[in-house]
């Protein structure tokens, strides 16, 4: 058998890679992953092309590795993939695969291991640990590859996986000796699997959906609500010919902001803008597709959901989790979407199409001049990725957006630290576009290190920080429940310009909209990596 003929483990893992349409992978060599990154400085070498082929980003913390993955995701639709070390480098990860699994975020998480016959055994080997049971709760499907024959059966089940509905993180290990044993190329045969498995699946019963056109074709007054599946099945387009189609007005989730666009006649924005809160008490069935009624969309499920709700979704758990359903429907959402167009007739008029004239002629109003600046400003396709903080949960309602996957925010697990890596990775996803994070100052600090990655490959990715020298959700929520008794809740930031400065990114200080618009011109014009520190007193704006 000739050399031609064999691969190293490392060497296949960087093939099958390729071979799945991996663009871009993110994480930080350590000694149980170097290997990996030798095949990919090869692998790198050969490349003459490098428009299309795949290139490393290299983070400075894995928990941002796997943010950045998570952004790449979102912003593309594609799998974003992270290379760990054992040990505590995929510990570091798991946070940032705890978000990807509460938005259901296609996200690769591939670990080393220590030695094949040292593993789970507990006898001293450094970095040792059962990553399998550690990261069960928080993946679709995980795997420790057994022997070094199985790696590339184990990597095209992950695919499989990341690929099938579910969509959640999958995560595998890889013993270190692996990366080294010879394998033949054949085991790549068939490599990836056939991805178009359980499509069966994805059609609603004939029961339901009969059940569910009744209830459109009766209604007076119906509302969809479109969640993240809409985005992610690829239903947008659906979802906007149902909403004409029916005279029903549309609201979002936070995932699925974008849906339709909020411009759009029949938009009413975030389910917790006032148009919507309007509007729900008015509607006899809601058509819910794609979403989970979560605690932060309905507001601890205060939520005004009628009695004759329809809700579509790729997971049969979700049906009914939080609010009774009169028909659940289990399929995915344009396929769903799909059969319903095909039989309801179009509607000339209902209830709605007086009352909600009056609903939008009083659109949302910004709660923060930074939050009117940044649409005013920012391109209309410009992607925003924002960390969980005030301004950011404020935009959900106040910005706009008219196109998918252009406003992201950790929706469920809201993972802080997560804005400046996740736009870092959404920027090498989609190098053409506008993309900026929004962050409060203590999130910003958890993650700021990312600055050198923006530096060290010239991502022009623009890092607004709201800089009120504070954690200041948790200062509002002492306020409003504990009688202002500040504890631990007020900080000591660095000049954020200097800070910022030494990382060799462009960096400006704002402290009004005047101010706050100039610097965010000139930083979109120099189309380099920049940081603006929005600057105001805790005071000077709050939520009640």
């Amino acid at each position: 058998m000739s050399d031609a003929h064999i691969m190293t483990g490392a060497d296949a893992l960087v093939e099958c890679l390729v071979r799945a349409g991996v663009k871009a992978v993110f994480g930080m060599p350590g000694s149980h992953s170097v290997a990996v990154y030798d095949a990919l400085s090869r692998r790198l070498a050969q490349t003459s092309d490098t428009s299309g082929s795949l290139r490393h980003i290299l983070c400075r913390n894995e928990q941002a590795g796997a943010f950045m993955a998570d952004g790449y995701a979102r912003a593309t639709g594609e799998v974003g993939v992270v290379i760990t070390t054992a040990g505590p480098g995929a510990t570091n990860a798991s946070t940032g695969i705890a978000e990807a699994y509460a938005d259901g975020i296609p996200v690769l998480l591939i670990s080393g291991q220590v030695d094949s016959s040292r593993v789970n055994e507990e006898r001293g080997a450094y970095h040792e640990m059962d990553l399998q049971s550690f990261f069960k709760p928080i993946t679709k499907w995980n795997a420790l590859v057994q022997r070094a024959e199985d790696l590339v059966e184990t990597l095209a089940e992950a695919f499989a996986q990341l690929h099938t509905p579910r969509i959640r993180p999958v995560q595998i290990s890889v013993p270190q000796d692996f990366w080294q044993a010879r394998l033949h190329r054949d085991l790549l045969r068939g490599f990836p699997k056939d991805l178009t498995r359980g499509t069966a699946n994805r059609q609603g019963s004939p029961t339901s959906m009969q059940h569910a056109l009744t209830m459109l074709r009766d209604c007076k007054s119906p509302l969809i609500m479109a969640g993240g599946g809409v985005i992610a099945a690829d239903a947008t387009s659906e979802i906007r010919h149902l909403a004409e189609r029916l005279h029903a007005p549309v609201i979002t989730t936070t995932m699925g902001k974008g849906a339709v666009p909020e411009s759009h006649d029949w938009s009413l924005g975030h389910a917790r803008s006032s148009a919507a809160k309007e509007a729900l008490p008015h509607t006899d069935v809601m058509v819910a597709v794609g979403c989970r009624f979560t605690e932060v969309v309905t507001e601890h499920w205060r939520m005004v959901v009628p009695r004759r709700l329809i809700q579509i979704d790729i997971d049969p758990d979700q049906i009914g989790a939080n609010y009774r359903v009169e028909v659940g429907i289990v399929g995915e959402a344009k396929s769903i979407l799909q059969q319903i167009l095909r039989e309801l007739p179009a509607v000339t008029g209902n209830a709605w199409d007086n009352r909600l004239l009056s609903m939008k002629a009083s659109p949302q109003p910004s709660r923060h001049w930074a939050i009117s600046v940044m649409r005013e400003v920012l391109p209309p396709e410009a992607i925003v990725m924002s960390d969980t903080c005030e301004l950011g949960h404020a935009m959900e309602t106040d910005f706009p957006v008219d196109y998918p996957r252009t406003f992201n925010y950790p929706a469920n697990f809201i993972a802080l630290g997560w804005g400046l890596p996740a736009a870092v990775g959404a920027k090498v996803g989609a190098p053409e576009w506008t993309v900026v994070s929004l962050s409060g100052d203590g999130g910003f600090l958890m993650t700021s290190q990312e600055l050198a990655t923006m530096a060290r490959y010239r991502l022009p990715v623009l890092a607004v920080v709201h800089n009120d020298s504070s954690y200041g959700a948790m200062k509002r929520i002492m306020r409003n429940r504990y009688e202002s008794r500040f504890f631990e809740v007020d900080l000591n930031n660095p000049d954020l310009v200097q800070y910022a400065s030494s990382f060799g990114v462009a960096a400006f200080r704002s402290d009004s909209e005047a101010s706050f618009r100039a610097a965010l011109q000139t930083a979109l014009n120099l189309k380099q990596p920049a940081v603006i520190e929005v600057r105001t007193e805790w005071g000077d704006w709050r939520e009640v």
